[in-house]
């Protein structure tokens, strides 16, 4: 009887320690205060029946890391602002040229760039840019959808390259929300909702003219937002000849999350075309109906000349995808196979040395 009290009084233990670090301590203190915390208890514990003096130091420590946590955290020397949120620890960075980068925990892949006074540019947002004049109807004040709203570069691009662009942003971090109002020069005029990309698409009913979805954090991409239900929702808030924008991770050659993304998407869209960015890392899907090439090289002299070069060779680039196997919401093994492409070219690497 003993034995199964104390069972079960660990079991529940564990279930409300669990629940109460994953949706209360960690989004109330951050990463650092809370193991500051549970240290602190841990001592406290410990020190049950200890003499004083070593009870002083099971508690004192870590009142001490408590103390001292937020200065643990692994700041930038370029850092301008930091933030920790229940998503991530995340970072300004700003160049001596003046760049601000929002970089997200080991800093690896840019999510926002932003250079004041110099109009969007860079490879993967550029593609982005290029959306609006694939959709069947003359890309003017289009409606526009930011599924991965980040710091707002695909937004201020955007409004900077078609007139009167009405962009809506859909951003799951609310702290890099506030970092883009306060570094970024994200404005008023594009209205932000803060939550998950799929739960704002069942929650809205308008229908837009592009809608771009980049909402992973390199080289994970969520499985919600990979699979064939997740797809057809997208295609059913575009109007018609609407054009999707999918930003999918790879690494150099192995494309084995792409190529099941992009069959996909095939299988849901009329027609897929894929163009590698100049990069190791990224992949663009476009979606929509076909034509889209051919209506982005007959536009390409009416968009700005930091974009023609880029048009160009994205037109020559582009590919056609085939429908495959769909991932669905039954079955997305997206983290198994992006770990399959780590562990490859973990090994590829350690073979070298």
């Amino acid at each position: 009887a003993h034995a199964g009290r104390l069972s079960s009084a660990s079991t529940l233990g564990s279930i409300a320690g669990t629940l109460l670090a994953a949706f209360v301590v960690l989004p109330w203190l951050g990463t650092a205060r809370a193991m500051a915390c549970f240290a602190g208890v841990l001592g406290l514990t410990a020190a049950h029946g200890l003499g004083w003096r070593w009870r002083v130091m099971a508690v004192g420590v870590p009142v001490v890391a408590l103390a001292l946590g937020v200065h643990a955290l692994p700041r930038h020397p370029r850092a301008r602002d930091v933030a920790e949120s229940p998503h991530a620890f995340v970072q300004v960075l700003e160049s001596p040229e003046g760049t601000r980068s929002l970089v997200f925990d080991e800093g690896y892949a840019v999510q926002s760039t932003w250079l004041p006074g110099q109009p969007v540019r860079e490879e993967v947002f550029g593609h982005y840019l290029l959306t609006p004049a694939m959709a069947r109807a003359e890309p003017r004040a289009p409606r526009v959808l930011l599924l991965g709203l980040g710091a707002g570069t695909s937004a201020r691009g955007l409004r900077e390259t078609y007139l009167g662009a009405r962009v809506v942003g859909v951003e799951l971090d609310a702290e890099v929300v506030r970092l883009a109002r306060t570094h970024f020069g994200l404005g008023a005029e594009v209205e932000v909702h803060v939550g998950d990309a799929r739960a704002f698409l069942e929650a809205d009913s308008r229908r837009y003219d592009v809608i771009i979805v980049d909402a992973f954090r390199f080289p994970y991409v969520p499985f919600h937002l990979t699979t064939r239900e997740f797809a057809r929702s997208v295609a059913d808030h575009l109007v018609p000849g609407g054009v999707a924008c999918f930003n999918v991770g790879r690494f150099r050659e192995e494309r084995g999350v792409v190529d099941a993304v992009g069959g996909t998407l095939a299988s849901v869209f009329p027609h897929v075309l894929a163009a590698d960015a100049r990069n190791p890392s990224n992949t663009l899907f476009f979606a929509g109906e076909e034509g889209m090439a051919e209506r982005l090289a007959a536009r390409t002299e009416r968009l700005p000349l930091s974009l023609r070069p880029l048009a160009t060779r994205v037109v020559g680039e582009l590919r056609a995808v085939a429908s495959a196997e769909p991932l669905t919401d039954d079955r997305a093994p997206v983290e198994l196979l992006t770990d399959v492409i780590l562990l490859r070219a973990l090994v590829r690497t350690e073979g070298l040395k």
